[in-house]
């Protein structure tokens, strides 16, 4: 069912299928990349990463890293204390992505 996006860029807001299900989420870590999150803080490559979103209070449960495959990425929802996201799922294959958004009104 996947598409192939070319144009994916971090903080892009995505659907995509998971267990016959649709989700919405934000693209926060992208191919070859190392993510970690320490302290509530989300990393890039050991750099920290200036999100410059709008975000819910949150708290994650524990520290971790990740290197994200070739064709996946890495989602996090905006709403991060109650939101199903590659922290639960892990990362999201190109090919499970249905689309993306393009105007957020």
């Amino acid at each position: 069912m996947g598409i192939k996006y070319h144009d994916l860029n971090r903080f892009d807001i995505i659907f995509f299928e998971y267990e016959n299900s649709i989700y919405v989420k934000r693209i926060i870590g992208m191919s070859g990349e190392k993510l970690s999150i320490i302290n509530n803080e989300v990393y890039i490559n050991g750099q920290k990463l200036d999100e410059n979103i709008e975000l819910m209070p949150y708290r994650f449960t524990e520290d971790f890293e990740v290197i994200i495959p070739d064709n996946s990425y890495f989602l996090l929802g905006d709403n991060r204390d109650v939101s199903v996201d590659s922290r639960m799922i892990g990362n999201i294959e190109e090919m499970q992505i249905i689309g993306k958004f393009i105007v957020v009104l």
